[in-house]
């Protein structure tokens, strides 16, 4: 049976804000109609994107009951327990409670180890059948929208048999959330529908997570940068702004610090009054107003990514 689904394709064009570069959809993206037949999945054709429904999608489906969830949306689960550098941290997790919450958790480095990267810069994924259209296409865009800045440097593409890694992303399970880097077999990435999570910007904000990046905020050279006013921060939320160690393998790819990254926290993240800040911000010549934006991947965002695989 012959369907029709309608993706969106942006021509990247260059917008100049305080300086920094950001790379934005174009306002005359025009939809695209791709017709295909589940017939031809099993046919030797280029592999594209588009939805991929099959009953691989439902196997042994990673549930957030598997890990635990610091930063706000990074899931540390059972597979980083038998990594020596996080162990530590998950045991400081699960003694936390809310009144000594402000000790502080050091996970991974800002960037994942070379392990952990997607192999070829190829992520193969496979979708929730329990999507609806405008969430799938939401999805889509974002992945779309990824590779078309970073010149396809990274590719999202349907998982078949043959991809025994992968990420399964859905919007029925709670929370907004995803891991670190390739964790091996299939991993979750949750973009909670009740939570408002199915936008662009929170979807391309996960997915930049699984290609292996963290939080910038957490930058073990930050200090520099911002000053995290703790006092200000939830209590139960003061572990997330934690300062990241540098391991062997994990470093900032000489890129400077961006304060305009869709991995930024806003400068009011986790504060305890909206109007109260948890992030100053030491450079006045920032506008606070773009700092932890959902919209589009900065400059700094795109060249990390194609430094990070190999694309110059």
């Amino acid at each position: 049976m012959d369907f029709k689904v309608k993706m969106w394709v942006v021509s990247p064009l260059p917008i100049v804000l305080g300086g920094m570069v950001f790379v934005a959809m174009d306002a005359t993206a025009f939809p695209v109609e791709n017709n295909y037949s589940r017939k031809q999945k099993t046919s030797p054709k280029p592999r594209t994107l588009e939805p991929h429904f099959d009953p691989l999608e439902n196997q042994n489906v990673q549930m957030p009951s598997n890990g635990k969830l610091i930063e706000g949306d990074v899931l540390i689960s059972s597979v980083d327990v038998k990594d020596s550098s996080i162990r530590g941290d998950l045991e400081s997790v699960s003694r936390m409670s809310i009144a000594d919450s402000i000790q502080p958790i050091q996970p991974r480095g800002p960037v994942v180890a070379s392990n952990q990267q997607w192999t070829s810069g190829v992520v193969p994924y496979a979708l929730d059948p329990r999507l609806n259209e405008t969430e799938e296409q939401t999805i889509l865009w974002a992945m779309l929208y990824i590779m078309n800045v970073t010149h396809k440097c990274v590719q999202f593409i349907p998982r078949t048999p043959n991809d025994p890694d992968f990420v399964f992303i859905t919007s029925s399970i709670s929370g907004c959330y995803s891991e670190i880097g390739r964790k091996g077999r299939n991993q979750t990435v949750s973009v909670s529908r009740a939570s408002d999570c199915v936008t662009r910007g929170i979807v391309m904000h996960e997915l930049l997570h699984v290609l292996g990046f963290w939080h910038e905020h957490t930058r073990p050279d930050r200090d520099k940068y911002i000053e995290v006013l703790l006092h200000n921060v939830r209590v139960d939320r003061k572990g997330d702004f934690a300062e990241k160690k540098i391991e062997e393998n994990a470093h900032n790819l000489q890129i400077a610090y961006d304060f305009y990254s869709i991995l930024h926290y806003k400068t009011n993240q986790f504060s305890i009054r909206d109007d109260l800040k948890t992030i100053q911000i030491r450079d006045a010549t920032v506008d606070e107003r773009m700092v932890g934006q959902r919209f589009n991947l900065s400059s700094l965002d795109v060249l990390r990514i194609k430094r990070l695989y190999g694309c110059g």
